[in-house]
């Protein structure tokens, strides 16, 4: 049985009209027999805790990263891209809070 961790994601244009992808969740998955298993198992929990009919209504895509694999690669699920990082999402839509920024606000 391996483990496998499925980040589903949605493709978002910020502001600068720059294309980026918005990690929507992440559903990890400790033991599966198989990529397969593990995508369908996660697909089921995301529907579950959105309240979807079908996952693909709110993520466009997913990526599949076997946790026990020595690299830790991550293999895309649908049309590719870059793997996803967690703080991807907030950065490419320019939601960085920088000092300068708090120093202002208060």
């Amino acid at each position: 049985m391996m483990q496998y961790e499925v980040t589903f994601v949605r493709e978002v244009v910020n502001a600068y009209g720059k294309r980026c992808e918005m990690p929507l969740g992440t559903i990890s998955v400790r033991a599966a027999r198989s990529r397969e298993r593990a995508v369908a198992a996660a697909v089921k929990r995301f529907e579950r805790e959105h309240r979807l009919a079908r996952w693909d209504l709110l993520a466009q895509t997913y990526r599949l990263k076997d946790i026990e694999a020595e690299a830790g690669t991550e293999a895309p699920g649908l049309p590719g891209g870059l793997p996803v990082r967690r703080d991807q999402g907030a950065a490419c839509l320019g939601i960085e809070l920088s000092q300068h920024f708090l120093r202002r606000a208060s």
